[in-house]
């Protein structure tokens, strides 16, 4: 695992990008760096979540010619030599709709994420992925399924982030009872895997 802080930023009024910084002595921070090419490109990057390890990086990247839609989730592998080029996460996860917000459980056998994918429930929805392991560290994504309607409603839906313990989801809603505008919830499985 790294210690080192990984964080979206926007350049340019407009442009996101994927920045780094990395602890230095007396609590303190190195300036934040923007990742290199081909990570960050001219279009938007971000919201990077990793594996346990620290080993893989999903995040997500827009209007990219390997692209299947606006924005499609991407990883990268963590070698000697640094971060690999940006691999599409394929079209199990990624369609011709929106996919972003990327959260990888801790045991990496799932992805969660947002999109606009069908089937949803209305607006942008929580989706969920099985994770694969392929030859030299290339992932497959299988089993896509909607997370349905303890957690989708009709509204948005987004940002989710799996606990590290597997049961309990973080996500944002503006369809749930709120305070107004996108609100943060949490829903935990039970003991048949319901949420």
């Amino acid at each position: 695992p790294t210690e080192d802080i990984f964080f979206t930023t926007v350049v340019n009024n407009y442009q996101e990008n994927i920045y780094y910084s990395l602890p230095i002595q007396g609590g303190k921070w190195t300036p934040a760096k923007p990742l290199p090419a081909p990570i960050n490109s001219d279009e938007n990057e971000g919201s990077q979540s990793f594996s346990a390890d620290g080993k893989y990086m999903f995040f997500v990247r827009c209007n990219q010619r390997d692209g299947y839609g606006s924005c499609d989730i991407y990883y990268c592998i963590k070698t000697a030599r640094g971060w690999t080029k940006p691999i599409n996460a394929g079209n199990v996860v990624n369609s011709n709709a929106w996919e972003s917000t990327p959260s990888v459980s801790a045991d990496f056998t799932t992805l969660y994420f947002s999109s606009n994918q069908r089937p949803n429930k209305g607006g942008k929805d929580i989706f969920k992925a099985e994770i694969g392991m392929l030859a030299n560290g290339i992932l497959e994504f299988y089993n896509v399924k909607n997370l349905g309607d303890s957690i989708n409603t009709i509204y948005d839906e987004t940002a989710p982030f799996i606990h590290p313990d597997g049961v309990t989801l973080y996500f944002s809603s503006s369809g749930h009872e709120s305070m107004g505008g996108l609100d943060v919830f949490y829903s935990r499985k039970d003991s048949v895997g319901a949420w």
